[in-house]
């Protein structure tokens, strides 16, 4: 019998019942703050209300990738019964207990507010079957989510993919990152080096909200296979996400991001940011900025952000 002909697992999917997480508490500046601190995250648009006015933004306004982390279960209150925990809590009994975010993608419809208090509503979208990767064999879970204020007002969309897995000993992987066919024709941004500490892993993952142990606690990152804690994919996409703006001018505004992680960032490695641009920042103009980490294992992180120039005045 296959994992996904396993009768728990059956119900839990065929049920297709979307559940909804209310934030424990309205956007502050200081959980802002918080993540522009541990990121390293400047953006004046997140920090100072004039600036973030100038530069037409309308005021202060959350990272957008911080609309997943607002909803996500605190240690004050776990994630209560629902169908994605049901599932997991399957495989777990299953021998899958290893855990590790592969992809999001998100699409941004309006900013976060200072005060905004969110709502995120998810749907079981699809069980792989068993796949075997560099850390393990296990499944890939696909979600599907929308997040929404207190008025209705849709703030994003998001499909997340998680892995599940049973740890193996670690495999090798390809250092060579993919190349997009027009690379010769785009804007190459300067390349930025990261050091990734302990600081920065642990910071980053309690700035995102994710309190996934593996993140922090080295022994249990360990049981699951990792030589140590590891990265949260929020903390690579959020510095990807900062460099791009660094870059693209803090009067852009991003309309979408999709991340892809691979080889796990580490304590002790260094992570190298390198990006390439369908075109040059000018008023009116879109692009789309293709944004490649890499550590001395190969490929960490692939992102893609969808960029808007405002017109000129």
């Amino acid at each position: 019998m296959t994992t996904s002909d396993d009768p728990i697992i059956r119900r839990i999917l065929d049920a297709d019942q979307p559940f909804r997480l209310r934030a424990e508490a309205p956007v502050s500046e200081w959980s802002i703050r918080s993540w522009c601190g541990a990121l390293n995250d400047r953006h004046p648009a997140y920090l100072d209300e004039a600036e973030a006015i100038r530069l037409g933004h309308g005021g202060i306004m959350a990272p957008p990738i911080m609309m997943h982390s607002f909803t996500l279960p605190t240690l004050l209150t776990p994630e209560g019964p629902s169908p994605a925990a049901a599932l997991r809590a399957r495989l777990r009994e299953m021998g899958f207990t290893g855990v590790a975010a592969v992809s999001y993608e998100q699409d941004y419809l309006r900013p976060i507010r200072v005060g905004d208090r969110l709502t995120r509503t998810v749907r079981l979208d699809a069980l792989s079957d068993a796949k075997t990767t560099a850390i393990g064999t296990g499944h890939f879970v696909t979600t599907r989510h929308e997040i929404t204020t207190d008025d209705g007002a849709t703030v994003g969309t998001m499909l997340v993919r998680v892995f599940y897995y049973r740890a193996e000993p670690p495999r090798p992987r390809s250092a060579k990152a993919a190349v997009p066919e027009d690379a010769e024709t785009r804007i190459a941004l300067p390349p930025v080096e990261i050091p990734v500490t302990a600081t920065l892993v642990i910071a980053g993952s309690l700035a995102t909200h994710d309190f996934e142990v593996v993140h922090h606690d080295r022994s249990v990152a360990q049981a699951q296979g990792m030589k140590d804690v590891f990265m949260n994919i929020l903390t690579s996409s959020g510095l990807a996400m900062a460099y791009v703006t660094r870059w693209a001018g803090y009067d852009a505004r991003v309309t979408r991001m999709s991340t892809r992680l691979h080889s796990s960032n580490f304590p002790g490695d260094m992570m190298t940011l390198t990006g390439l641009s369908t075109s040059a920042p000018a008023p009116g103009a879109d692009a789309v900025v293709t944004v490649v980490g890499t550590n001395t294992t190969g490929r960490h992180v692939e992102s893609a952000f969808t960029i808007v120039w405002p017109t000129a005045s």
